[in-house]
């Protein structure tokens, strides 16, 4: 019995002596949630993806230009723009960067591809599967309607302190001077007194002082803003307007356009969204609201 035994350790001895070792460690997986479908490609903030593929982040509000840097590849991207550039040479993008409920949302394919990560796309669950450098990122995808409605819900409170998702470094009521110091100078158009700054994202308005030459372009240090307006990311019917901001609102009718729009009072500001659908004044005081969808909005003090 002792020398079976002894045989039988030495084979096992043997055994793991002629066998290289192997270790198996854990694959960690890191979960990224707030991502977004955009026409079809999956947008995520971007700092979380950035700072988990260890790039370092910078924001230029002036020119609302993301840059991007990890060892010897710089990715510099425009929000609204389809040209980025990686290491100075320009590229088209399907989806552009997107300012989204006051965060910048990029492109997780290109920006992951771009820094050597393999992305997979998990239909049955919805999410995006990042793979780089032994490390999993799962990248988890908001619904449709969990977008629409943290959006206009985002707009409401930015709107009850007088500014918008677009503009967070200024409000309503703070001077020309101040946009023009924030987001620099731009070019600009009115009519009489209403004059405009046109930046990427909003417009300001102000009322301009009359320059001598029968135009209305000049302000001076008390000149204020009294109109942020923005885009919303997509048009939203009149009910799910409604359901984040009630039913107490007016009707009205712009002719120049030839839109309507709805207005709620919110207090110390108004805010007003305007349909997309150009009508006549018969159809735009007739029709029901229920045919409209709406994507211009404004923030107002008055």
């Amino acid at each position: 019995m002792r020398k079976k035994m002894t045989i039988l350790l030495g084979a096992l001895l043997a055994f793991v002596l002629i066998v290289p070792s192997t270790s198996f460690a854990a694959e960690s997986t890191k979960t990224l949630t707030g991502g977004q479908i955009i026409e079809g490609r999956t947008l995520l903030p971007l700092r979380s993806l950035f700072e988990s593929l260890g790039a370092e982040v910078k924001w230029n509000a002036k020119t609302s230009t993301v840059t991007a840097e990890k060892g010897n590849t710089k990715i510099e991207l425009t929000i609204n723009s389809k040209t980025v550039k990686v290491n100075g040479t320009k590229k088209t993008i399907d989806v552009p960067a997107k300012l989204i409920n006051s965060s910048t949302m990029v492109p997780v394919r290109f920006i992951s591809e771009t820094l050597g990560a393999k992305v997979e796309w998990n239909k049955e669950n919805s999410y995006a599967l990042i793979n780089y450098q032994g490390q999993k990122i799962k990248v988890l995808v908001q619904a449709a309607s969990q977008q629409k409605q943290s959006e206009l819900q985002t707009i409401k409170s930015h709107a009850l302190k007088g500014t918008t998702p677009q503009s967070t470094n200024i409000k309503v009521g703070d001077t020309v001077q101040k946009v023009v110091n924030t987001y620099g100078k731009t070019s600009g158009d009115g009519m009489r007194e209403y004059y405009t700054l046109e930046y990427k994202d909003f417009t300001a308005y102000y009322m301009g002082l009359e320059d001598g030459e029968g135009t209305y372009s000049t302000y001076d240090s008390k000149t204020t803003i009294y109109n942020l307006t923005a885009q919303l990311s997509k048009a939203y019917s009149f009910e799910q307007i409604k359901a984040v901001f009630g039913s107490n609102f007016e009707r009205g009718y712009d002719t120049i356009p030839g839109k309507i729009f709805i207005t709620y009072d919110l207090g110390s500001y108004k805010i007003y969204f305007e349909a997309v659908q150009e009508v006549d004044s018969d159809a735009g005081y007739s029709m029901p609201l229920p045919q409209f969808s709406f994507k211009t909005y404004s923030v107002v003090n008055f």
